[in-house]
């Protein structure tokens, strides 16, 4: 199921993430930041090994979105349109496959501009 969508802005490293954006900070505190950086840059502990052997790989990328086009869904609708999620994506893929993970994959899948518009206007109608 979908549960929101974001909009992305820009993709900058974490550890300009950790100057703009104090209140995303990882600190001793729950729930916590997504920073994975400390002041100098470095692999943050409060992430508790999480992400440590992914950290070279991943501190470069830290995804910004457009608060007024990104939209998390309520409860609600969360489950009034789960009924219909997978007809949904079998019609955008083009695909008779049985099931959400056939259709996806569960590392996610490379979708156009098409398939994005179409899945929008489902989520949002």
């Amino acid at each position: 199921m979908i549960y929101g969508y974001i909009k992305i802005v820009e993709n900058i490293p974490h550890c300009e993430a950790f100057k703009r954006f104090p209140n995303k900070r990882m600190r001793n505190k729950n729930p916590n930041g997504n920073i994975i950086t400390d002041i100098r840059g470095n692999y943050n502990d409060y992430d508790q090994g999480i992400h440590k052997d992914r950290f070279e790989s991943i501190k470069n990328y830290y995804i910004v979105g457009d608060k007024t086009h990104s939209r998390l869904l309520k409860n609600e609708e969360i489950k009034h349109l789960s009924r219909y999620f997978l007809p949904t994506l079998q019609k955008v893929f083009n695909s008779k496959a049985p099931d959400v993970f056939s259709i996806i994959g569960r590392k996610g899948r490379v979708i156009n501009e098409t398939q994005i518009s179409a899945l929008l206007t489902w989520l949002n109608n």
